[in-house]
């Protein structure tokens, strides 16, 4: 199986299948080879060269052979794609495509970057960083979704498609055996129970110690305990008629965020701790000294889909419901350190229902294709947190938030096929959207008092201590696109797009001056792209060039800034708030290569750059932010990997890959990261590039059985960096910083049936 990505990369007999999900077939369709790599980024199943579209596409056995066991780590594979644990723990991650990222997993944000799963939007980030198993495929849109997408996005989206079951009894089992005591067991089992009755059970256990040793406590951090089962229940009552069921549950725990504590301001509050800086330049690189309690992390979730398909002949009719449930407690000693200079603890309880209704079919001699949805969501969330700094204190903030999420979308989108020009196609897409926001804000101090200010800025009473607020925004977002199906192997397109993010609240909203919701952003994007396949003598290969040019407005970044004061009517009042503070302009192109030589090399090389710069960051209070970086957001990423095939008759096929990653330097935080004052990066902000090495050697296919069998090491070269953190340095006087996984290494066991 050959790395794919983009239309760049090299075959993929598992995504030129059939989908989970019934196809529309078109002439196109009818005679896609075996060769072709068929995605969905359009809500049908298209081959990836006819579609105007940046995505990248990886089949699950791909992304084994490369290490993707879990979303953080698809960066491997995917240029311009990141993805990060979350200052509330790994559980719930956080991603960046196309620089554009949300950084805090709260009930009352929208992510940049939402994940499917199985078409069904994760509307909380909580639980996204559990294990990748028994996938069909995983698909990265890149750029705004403005139409299709159960909901809008400004960076991309996750496409996730669990595999599906066949009328083949079969399955397989997967042992992964590691250092740091890993262990991995994947397995799936495919049954036929009647006729038009079809189930697949699949699960996976995932376990090891944790990479940072803490001498404070004697518990590693940065560990796994996690296991995942999912059922997949397909029905075809009748002929034209398919309703496919998926049920999946899923359990992690840990030790809880690494960070490590790597700078301490002598000059500051925290210069108490800058002995432990020295203790800690005496030990290994993966140690910290944090006070992190056992069980940091403890995330349950529950995620239920029912797609009902029905053929009217000549036109496709899908009912697609969701519903998932989310809990989570995680704790993060965000100081790294054995003193609780700024440590939260957080809670979430999570549901959310959801349905589109997607009517697909095409016209004309299939000269016009459709599409019309309607979507529906309604997300409810709990979250508490007990933000401590400097230690337990009658001061420290116990935040209390109780919000709803509602939103109603209308959609359609149209591709015309020009007649009197072959290959030239013309799409329109247009989407309404309207959000309610509802959020209840009862927080209070650990003495028991009410945090809440009244309309005199005078604290609430204790028994009347809540705030309900509301908000209702909306949005017309569309699509438009031409390309030119020089011949079949040969696309170039142009396309626009509007992506649009909902306005909320602060969540930290304690007064009448925080209590004003900000307003919702949004993305024009502007890219064209070339997709081409080609041969020359025994070379095959395939070429994806994209560059696009977006203008983002109303960017919503929390600040401290003068806001007016409702409490006062015509001033002004300083504030911790997250307001409509920027605009912004971002630019950038990516590559993607394959070259496969003679079916005996196949090398894959990516590069994705992003320059984001703002256009005006200047807040009420006279601070200029518009010369500062974009957080975690890498201007040069390259991928690339080589593999070596070694057919040997009847004792089967020997394999040798490599692969790499390469980020350029980034930044952790947005306004945290720059001092306005002398226009320049806090230096501790500064995360340096990096590079990644892996290798493995696989035997498949062991003397002609299914039976397959290998060994990998990952970070060949024990690299040590960076992979994201904190840096409250110009406050609390601290940075911190999450460590990259150490070397390592393991073997992996397969056999099929």
């Amino acid at each position: 199986m050959l790395l794919t990505s983009a239309c760049v990369m090299g075959p993929a007999s598992a995504l030129a299948q059939a989908p989970a999900q019934p196809q529309i077939e078109t002439a196109d369709m009818a005679t896609a080879s075996s060769s072709d790599i068929i995605v969905t980024a359009r809500r049908r199943a298209e081959r990836l060269q006819d579609i105007p579209v940046s995505v990248s596409a990886y089949d699950d056995e791909t992304l084994k052979r490369a290490g993707v066991t879990q979303l953080d780590n698809l960066a491997q594979v995917s240029p311009g794609f990141t993805a990060q644990a979350s200052p509330f723990g790994g559980g719930a991650m956080t991603v960046t495509i196309r620089s554009q990222r949300q950084f805090l997993p709260n009930v009352v944000y929208d992510p940049s970057v939402p994940i499917y799963f199985a078409d069904v939007v994760q509307a909380r980030l909580q639980g996204t960083g559990q294990a990748l198993f028994d996938l069909q495929s995983v698909q990265v849109l890149k750029g705004p979704q403005g139409t299709l997408f159960g909901r809008n996005s400004t960076g991309g989206s996750i496409l996730l498609s669990p595999t599906a079951p066949t009328d083949t009894v079969g399955g397989y089992g997967d042992l992964t055996i590691g250092n740091y005591d890993q262990r991995r067991l994947e397995a799936a089992l495919n049954l036929p129970i009647a006729e038009g009755a079809l189930l697949r059970v699949s699960g996976i256990y995932d376990t090891h110690d944790g990479y940072i040793d803490n001498p404070n406590t004697g518990r590693d951090l940065d560990d796994r305990h996690s296991w995942a089962l999912r059922g997949f229940l397909r029905l075809e009552p009748a002929p034209g008629i398919r309703n496919d069921l998926i049920i999946q549950a899923a359990k992690d725990r840990g030790e809880g965020s690494p960070y490590k504590l790597i700078a301490v301001n002598p000059a500051g509050p925290a210069a108490f701790a800058a002995a432990e800086l020295t203790a800690l330049a005496q030990r290994s690189f993966y140690t910290s000294f944090s006070n992190s309690p056992p069980n940091g992390t403890r995330i349950n979730s529950l995620m239920v889909v029912n797609t009902t398909t029905f053929d009217l002949g000549g036109a496709t009719l899908k009912n697609i419901f969701g519903f998932r449930k989310v809990k989570s407690a995680l704790y993060s000693d965000l100081d790294g350190s054995s003193y609780s200079i700024l440590d939260i603890n957080e809670t979430v309880r999570a549901k959310q229902y959801s349905n589109e209704l997607l009517l697909q079919g095409a016209l004309w001699d299939n000269n016009l294709e459709y599409t019309l949805g309607l979507f529906g969501l309604q997300d409810k969330g709990k979250e508490g947190q007990l933000t401590q700094v400097f230690g337990a204190g009658p001061n420290n903030v116990v935040k209390s938030l109780d919000a709803i999420n509602s939103s109603l979308a209308g959609y359609a989108q149209l591709t015309y096929h020009l007649p009197w020009l072959p290959g030239v196609s013309a799409t329109v897409g247009i989407r309404e959207t309207k959000d309610w926001r509802k959020l209840t804000t009862e927080p209070r101090f650990t003495s028991g008092n009410c945090q809440n200010l009244g309309a005199d800025n005078l604290p609430l009473p204790n028994n009347a201590c809540a705030v309900k607020i509301k908000a209702t925004f909306d949005q017309l977002t569309w699509t438009l696109a031409l390309d030119w199906k020089i011949n079949r192997d040969l696309l170039v397109y142009v396309t626009n797009r509007k992506g649009y993010r909902a306005g909320g609240f602060v969540d930290n909203a304690n007064s009448l001056a925080t209590f004003v919701p900000f307003r919702p952003e949004t993305v024009i994007d502007t890219e064209i792209g070339l997709k081409a396949s080609w041969q020359a003598g025994g070379v095959r290969g395939r070429t994806t060039i994209a560059a696009y040019y977006d203008k983002y407005d109303d960017i919503q970044k929390s600040v401290t800034d003068l806001v007016p004061d409702p409490a006062n009517p015509g001033n002004q009042v300083f504030v911790g708030t997250i307001i409509n503070a920027a605009s912004a302009t971002i630019k950038g192109f990516e590559i993607e290569q394959n070259f496969n030589i003679a079916d005996v090399v196949d090398l894959n090389l990516g590069y994705a750059y992003s320059d984001a710069s703002y256009d005006d960051f200047v807040l009420n209070s006279g601070a200029d932010y518009t010369n500062a970086p974009f957080a975690s957001a890498p201007k040069h990423a390259i991928t690339g990997s080589v593999r070596f095939h070694a057919p040997a008759e009847d004792k089967g096929d020997f394999y040798l890959q490599v692969d790499g990653l390469y980020k350029s330097r980034t930044v952790v935080g947005d306004v945290t990261s720059f001092n306005p004052v002398n226009q320049s990066i806090y230096p501790t902000a500064i995360i340096p590039s990096y590079a990644v090495f892996n290798a493995r050697v696989d035997w498949e296919n062991i003397l002609g059985r299914s039976l397959n069998a290998g060994i990998f090491v990952r970070n060949i070269t024990n690299k040590n960096y960076y992979a994201s953190g904190i840096d409250p340095y110009p406050t609390l006087g601290i940075t911190t910083r999450l460590p990259g996984a150490p070397r390592t290494y393991g073997v992996e066991a397969r056999v099929s049936f």
